[in-house]
């Protein structure tokens, strides 16, 4: 997803798309679609899942109870949406790339550009907690 100058990708994902078309899931890039047409996604999704961006802030409009996980990179994780799903009283969850957690607080890389390699993703445990 681009978010300004800033740009985090998926790679590697396309042997895992039909996973999420076969569970319902519809692909969607919010910068390609007007503001007043994602505010209308945002609305009546039940769920969305994707690469931590920006458009995850309007995730506020779902409904209660809705779901939403977002997928870091190792290199950059984020609390934010966490919090505005907290307080919306969404169902939160989020996968960080290959499970990385760093072993001590000042190990941590914030490079907001980034390639997620989509092999290091279980798929399979994001698609079920839509179910």
């Amino acid at each position: 997803a681009y978010s300004g100058s800033q740009k985090r990708e998926l790679v590697n994902f396309k042997k895992y798309k039909y996973m999420y078309k076969e569970s319902g899931f519809e692909f969607i890039k919010p910068e390609k679609i007007s503001f007043e047409k994602q505010i209308k996604l945002f609305l009546s999704a039940k769920g969305i899942v994707g690469v931590n961006g920006s458009a995850f802030s309007l995730s506020t409009l779902m409904k209660n109870e809705s779901k939403v996980v977002e997928i870091f990179p190792k290199s950059f994780v984020d609390p934010a949406i966490s919090n505005i799903c907290a307080a919306a009283d969404l169902k939160y969850g989020f996968y960080i790339e290959d499970s990385y957690r760093p072993r001590i607080g000042d190990h941590w890389v914030r490079d907001a550009n980034s390639k997620i390699n989509a092999d290091l993703i279980d798929h399979e445990e994001i698609i079920n907690f839509f179910n």
